[in-house]
């Protein structure tokens, strides 16, 4: 799996990419792209061409693909070559790599350098989770949202036994699986959690702000609502 290598002055950049397949659904789109990268985000010459990396679900369920690099050219030449042999298009302008702090995201007690960390761990546990089950990994985060998040309370005890599941989670050092419990224990707003960077990767999207008007400000969720979004999605009493 990807280590975790990247520092606070790496350069952030963007490419929204997607499988060019007219006939296959767009949420279905999404998962066969993530499936189809899923060996090359394991890969050495990766690792030697990024410092890190973080992909999400973005417009018409195409993959936003970012990240974190020490050399822009030869880094999106690379990915240029990487992606358009793999049978990818860009469907939207990239963002070309340039300094970025996430302020928005740090609130008053985390660092940049935590958060970039922070997004390659829950990457590779997500990563991980797909291979194994997407089913399995939609409800996870489904319930996350739906069920745990809505009441302020630690989602620690929610996630770490699903986790201690994956090999790639059971490899980490004590500090780093704690650095990525915490992360999806963090609110930087009173409504805006980190673990969201988890949940539109999964779900993928995230309900906090397609419904925002539900979740802000954070509440409990009536049972008409929650089963509205879940769309039978997430069956009664669902545990991982």
């Amino acid at each position: 799996m990807f280590p975790i290598q990247v520092s606070e002055t790496d350069k952030l950049g963007v490419m929204y990419i997607k499988l060019n397949k007219g006939q296959i659904s767009d949420i279905d789109n999404y998962f066969e792209s993530v499936r189809k990268l899923q060996f090359f985000l394991r890969s050495k010459e990766l690792k030697f061409q990024l410092t890190g990396f973080y992909l999400s679900m973005w417009n018409n369920c195409g993959i936003r693909f970012s990240y974190f690099t020490n050399n822009p050219p030869q880094t999106i030449s690379f990915l240029n070559d990487e992606f358009s042999s793999m049978g990818f298009i860009k469907y939207l302008p990239e963002i070309k790599p340039h300094d970025e702090y996430f302020n928005y995201y740090l609130g008053t007690n985390k660092t940049n350098l935590e958060f970039r960390k922070f997004l390659q761990l829950i990457t590779n546990i997500g990563l991980d989770l797909l291979e194994r089950d997407i089913l399995y990994s939609r409800r996870l985060v489904a319930r996350y949202r739906l069920d745990i998040a809505p009441l302020g309370i630690s989602c620690k005890s929610y996630f770490e036994p699903p986790f201690k599941k994956i090999s790639y989670y059971n490899s980490l050092t004590s500090n780093l699986k704690k650095e990525l419990l915490h992360g999806l224990d963090y609110w930087h707003t009173s409504w805006e959690d980190w673990a969201h960077m988890f949940v539109v990767m999964l779900l993928p999207g995230d309900w906090l702000y397609s419904c925002k008007q539900i979740f802000n400000p954070r509440r409990p969720i009536n049972k008409v609502t929650h089963d509205t979004l879940s769309r039978g999605l997430l069956p009664n009493n669902w545990q991982p």
